[in-house]
């Protein structure tokens, strides 16, 4: 339970930072467009790109520009709604964002059941001394979730139907080999 509210209040807490940053930026925004008045003889994207600098000055990091960026988006829709004008609104860049983490959260709290699972999945494949297709196919599905961290329903199927489609699967049985002496020097 402790666990659960520390990630709560840490998400908290970023989406405040999250919020500090966009108001920030926000307010740079409006104290330039105060000092720098819109006149018909300004090129609105030489405008812009004199606010987006300062922007780039004050926020160094992709995150916090990203952040700023929308800060300078809900500026210029305050200033279109307040003066009745309809500038056009900036764009805010995309940040290429890293895969989602596929372990969910339960993983860590519930770790040591998922522990005792790998366990008892490990004792049952060495007793075995035989595998059929479909023990292969169930050990490389749970190796795939529980090593690879793969939760996701539609890539487990996706997975499943390509081990399962038309494609030659090789065995190969090794000859028993004779107990080894030791070696005498």
């Amino acid at each position: 339970m402790a666990n659960l509210v520390a990630h709560k209040l840490r998400a908290q807490n970023r989406n405040s930072s999250h919020q500090d940053i966009k108001d920030e930026a926000k307010s740079l925004v409006e104290s330039y467009m105060s000092v720098n008045p819109l006149k018909q003889t300004i090129e609105l994207s030489d405008y812009y790109q004199d606010i987006n600098t300062i922007l780039e000055n004050a926020f160094d990091t992709p995150l916090s520009f990203q952040l700023a960026r929308q800060g300078f988006l809900e500026a210029i829709r305050t200033y279109n709604r307040k003066h009745n004008t309809y500038l056009d609104e900036p764009v805010v860049p995309i940040l290429a964002e890293r895969d989602t983490l596929n372990i969910g959260y339960e993983w860590f709290v519930q770790g040591s059941q998922v522990s005792l699972a790998v366990q008892d999945m490990i004792e049952i494949w060495q007793r075995k001394r035989r595998f059929s297709n479909s023990d292969l196919i169930e050990s490389a599905i749970f190796c795939s979730i529980v090593y690879g961290g793969i939760n996701d329903i539609a890539v487990l199927k996706s997975l499943y139907h390509w081990m399962l489609g038309s494609r030659d699967v090789y065995r190969l049985d090794f000859p028993k080999m004779k107990a080894q002496r030791p070696f005498k020097a």
